[in-house]
């Protein structure tokens, strides 16, 4: 059981290590492209920013339109976007209202005012300017009231006036206003990056933590295994012990059978001599008269041979004397 849960506890440990690894290339890649955003964000907004204190800001920096129509409202207005709104300003806009004798465009032409959004100073001529391609454009030149201009997203101009300008390279007008809607794309871009970026930054962090708590978890099961280990090196070694001292005592118990077997056998023969003797001495006479009579005649026997002493001493001392 220990080494199954520190096997598996391994490979958990390796799928969070892979985990992090597949993480770092796009959290990589994700840290990366918002650095480049951001300096791009940086380098568009010191183009875009005012040229030292005390100057007055252009209408241009006031102004926001749609992508793609940059060409047409920088050719439509031309230099006229550099001035500011500040009375104070040398060159500067008024604010001219609104009158109900002001020509319509012509139909079927969009107004740039629907496509714009500018200060109120310049809605009156916003609404003056439509927008058309090329065929419209030279088809309704003739039928503009005083005031009014065509022009194209290509940035071709057909005024009133009867100037006409054919599309070329876009005014400086232009140039900003695509640069800063630039600067807002990029600044979505780079605010979507930074929220993916943050993401990635959260799973990492996630998948480090997973990381370090699977890497905790498997050293905590190759202790328990390699504890588990001397435990049963310990166990193998008095069951060792014991299944010797078993043996041991069952060559002495197979001993201590045989030798029992032995003593049962002459215990078994020895009883029988015993059950022999005894029946043998219940078959003998009667020994105190035996006894008796044995101890008189050692008596007489003794009494006899004083008396052959007694004899012989005399018969020598008689043969002496012969």
């Amino acid at each position: 059981e220990a080494e199954i849960e520190a096997e598996e506890r391994r490979a958990a440990h390796t799928e969070a290590r892979d985990v992090e690894a597949a993480l770092r290339t796009p959290l990589s890649e994700a840290d990366r492209l918002v650095q480049r955003l951001e300096t791009e964000i940086r380098t568009l907004t010191k183009l875009l920013a005012n040229d030292g204190e005390g100057r007055w800001p252009a209408l241009v920096d006031q102004i926001t339109v749609r992508k793609g129509y940059e060409s047409a409202l920088g050719a439509a207005f031309g230099d006229d976007l550099d001035a500011a709104l500040d009375l104070a300003a040398p060159v500067h806009w008024l604010n001219p209202g609104s009158s109900e004798f002001d020509p319509t465009l012509p139909e079927g032409v969009t107004s740039l005012a629907s496509l714009v959004e500018a200060p109120s100073e310049l809605q009156r001529r916003l609404k003056q300017i439509g927008l058309v391609d090329a065929e419209q454009g030279e088809r309704l030149r003739a039928s503009l009231k005083t005031g009014q201009i065509l022009v194209s997203t290509e940035g071709a101009v057909w005024r009133w006036d009867g100037y006409v300008a054919s599309a070329g390279a876009p005014t400086p007008a232009a140039r900003r206003l695509a640069e800063r809607n630039r600067l807002g794309d990029l600044e979505a871009e780079a605010d979507e990056a930074r929220r993916n970026l943050a993401r990635l930054k959260a799973d990492m962090d996630d998948a480090s933590s997973h990381v370090r708590i699977a890497a905790e978890s498997e050293n905590a099961s190759v202790i328990t295994l390699r504890e588990t280990r001397k435990k049963l090196e310990m166990l193998r070694e008095r069951l060792a012990i014991v299944e010797k001292r078993d043996r041991d005592r069952m060559t002495r118990r197979s001993a201590l059978v045989e030798a029992s077997e032995r003593l049962t056998t002459s215990l078994a023969e020895a009883q029988s001599q015993l059950d022999e003797a005894e029946r043998a001495s219940r078959d003998l006479p009667d020994l105190e008269e035996k006894d008796a009579a044995l101890m008189h005649s050692r008596a007489r026997v003794q009494s006899l041979r004083v008396a052959l002493a007694d004899a012989t001493a005399a018969f020598q001392s008689l043969q002496r004397e012969s």
